[in-house]
């Protein structure tokens, strides 16, 4: 059962104030530093308390500590919303993030499935957040595979996503969200044939992602499709051999170029 409280008489004369005072300044979301300044006149641990009931009651709903959403009372059990595509500039307020994963897929039309859950990759934080009706899963990655990013808008918010390319990429190392890599490869290859994805800045973007697997894998089907793979060869291990398909046999033939285990008789 919820918590909520939707019966004024629940509520203290102080949380009706400051109720009072978060709608009349119109806030969906309110920093603890703004809250701070709001509600000065009360001591520190008066205002945490405040907090931590306002909490309770579900009036505010943590984003990270120190931010959260603000729902008044007649939002009612399920709360105020808000925009996904303003939690990210919230949490990465430096722009060390991006966009990435099945929310690319679909943005860039790799697949038409819709997604409830938003990958953030960051150099900061590991954990899972639910906010503006969306889950949030921030996955820490090194800076090294902080690249091919770009800025995109969505209703008037600027969120920092992978290109088109780089989301190519990702999909060879998350491909589960499209389908798994049979499909994943199929996208790729139809997204360079028909010169929707740039095969220079793609091969580039392989080249220094930090997967050997990834690397092999896209190398053997680009040749396989008659697509020039460049110098990508060359950042290969072909001795060290990865199967073409997750989760199946490790019986099939060697591709020696590419130390590739052909283990699927439709690969």
């Amino acid at each position: 059962m919820s918590n909520y409280i939707t019966k004024t008489d629940y509520i203290t004369q102080r949380e009706k104030e400051v109720i009072g005072r978060l709608s009349y300044e119109k806030k969906d979301i309110v920093t603890r530093k703004q809250f701070d300044a709001y509600f000065y006149k009360y001591p520190k641990n008066v205002r945490s308390k405040l907090i931590f009931r306002l909490k309770k009651k579900g009036i505010l709903k943590k984003i990270k500590n120190g931010l959260y959403i603000y729902s008044p009372i007649e939002a009612g059990p399920g709360g105020r919303n808000i925009s996904e595509y303003r939690i990210p500039e919230l949490l990465f307020p430096g722009g060390e993030y991006y966009m990435g994963y099945s929310p690319m897929y679909n943005y860039y039309r790799f697949t038409d499935q819709i997604y409830q859950v938003v990958y953030l990759l960051n150099t900061k934080l590991q954990r899972t957040i639910d906010a503006g009706g969306l889950r949030f899963n921030l996955l820490k990655i090194p800076k090294s595979r902080m690249y091919g990013i770009t800025e995109a808008d969505f209703t008037g918010a600027k969120v920092r996503v992978s290109d088109r390319e780089r989301t190519l990429v990702d999909l060879l190392y998350y491909s589960a969200p499209a389908g798994g890599l049979k499909k994943a490869y199929k996208i790729m290859t139809d997204e360079i044939i028909s010169g929707r994805a740039k095969l220079k800045k793609f091969i580039a973007y392989l080249e220094i992602f930090p997967s050997a697997y990834v690397r092999k894998r896209a190398g053997y089907m680009l040749e396989k499709a008659g697509i020039k793979t460049g110098s990508l060869v060359k950042t290969i291990n072909s001795y060290s051999l990865m199967t073409l398909y997750e989760g199946r046999s490790r019986k099939g033939e060697i591709d020696k170029k590419w130390g590739v285990i052909i283990n699927d008789s439709q690969g």
